[in-house]
């Protein structure tokens, strides 16, 4: 069987393949291939848009305020990171640049408020 990948030496009885044209992934110094030591292996693209912050807002008029007896009285919402669009196949492409193993999924964080004078 011809093997045109990396194959550290063994005991299974497999010839043992330094080959370059597809190393090892890993540190130079372990033994792989250089390619892996210039980043390039680890090339994504991540092209995205992000919607970062959607605020929504409604302040209630005086006509209202003075019925019930409230000099202000404001609701509103905030959603930061809602939407990414994006044909990055992992999980949060602004994560995408950090070492493997740490992209992690995006965090949603809505908040929600309330804001009242008397």
């Amino acid at each position: 069987m011809a093997m045109e990948y990396f194959v550290p030496t063994n005991s299974a009885g497999l010839a043992s393949n330094a080959n370059t044209t597809n190393p090892r992934p890993g540190p130079v110094a372990t033994g792989a291939g250089a390619f892996w030591s210039t980043g390039f292996g680890y090339y994504r693209e991540v092209s995205f848009t992000k919607v970062k912050n959607i605020s929504l807002g409604y302040t209630f008029d005086n006509e209202f305020l003075k019925r019930i007896k409230m000099s202000n009285l404001r609701v509103y919402v905030n959603v930061l990171d809602p939407f990414v669009f994006t044909k990055f196949d992992g999980y949060d492409p602004e994560w995408a640049a950090a070492n493997m193993g740490i992209n992690r999924p995006a965090a949603i964080t809505t908040q929600l408020g309330l804001s009242a004078k008397f």
